[in-house]
């Protein structure tokens, strides 16, 4: 009986550091997929942006080859003296050059909404890190999506993914903070670090610099934390 009296100390010490032990690992394991679940929300609604910038590039194909030819042929009723043929030409190419701007205008509209996704993420992230005193980044593709503009097709210019494109376009989530013991806190261990990191990102998996539409399938997934 006395045996048993001297080891409750040591069974109520065990008792205690298992149950903080669980918590530890019960609210890690919750930050991790609320972290995980972030980044995969925010690439799937990326992805989304991606098809729909990439869907455009047929039609600023297509318009920029328009406009050349258009204004190649001016040039040349122009030179043979077909003055009045030239000018209405000239003006078909002007009207295809405000179709291109327009163009242009709405791929800017699908990079803004990219990028602010991105933003939007941060700045939730930040607001419910304030609360609990922690502190939190997003790093993630300057422009929401990492691609690059074709040489001399402005305005309204064809997008290709960015070299390495899978790595540039990796959204990382980083917070840290300490974490409030709510059950059986001791002096000893009243407190612990929350140090969370995650990254997700966009493969493409049918492969190719600028896919067609019908063959491209995203594929969003955690990346190594850099």
């Amino acid at each position: 009986m006395s045996l048993l009296l001297g080891l409750l100390p040591l069974l109520a010490g065990l008792l205690v550091g298992s149950a903080q032990m669980f918590e530890v690992i019960h609210f890690k394991s919750g930050e991790n997929f609320l972290c995980r679940s972030q980044a995969l929300q925010v690439q799937n609604q990326l992805s989304q942006h991606l098809d729909e910038l990439l869907a455009l590039n047929p039609r600023a194909r297509r318009l920029r080859r328009s406009y050349e030819k258009t204004l190649r042929a001016s040039q040349e009723a122009l030179k043979s003296g077909l003055v009045k043929l030239a000018a209405a030409l000239a003006a078909a190419a002007a009207v295809i050059y405000v179709q291109r701007l327009q163009l242009d205008a709405q791929q800017r509209i699908i990079l803004a909404q990219a990028q602010h996704r991105v933003s939007e993420l941060r700045t939730d992230l930040q607001h419910r890190a304030k609360a609990k005193k922690q502190v939190v980044s997003v790093i993630g593709p300057k422009r929401g999506l990492a691609v690059t503009e074709v040489e001399k097709t402005k305005p309204g210019p064809e997008f290709r993914l960015a070299r390495n494109f899978e790595e540039a376009q990796v959204v990382q989530i980083k917070w840290l903070g300490q974490h409030k013991l709510t059950w059986l806190p001791t002096k000893s261990l009243s407190h612990f670090t929350c140090d969370i990191a995650c990254a997700a990102t966009i493969a493409n998996e049918t492969g190719g610099i600028l896919p067609t539409l019908r063959r491209m399938v995203w594929q969003v997934s955690l990346a190594k934390v850099r």
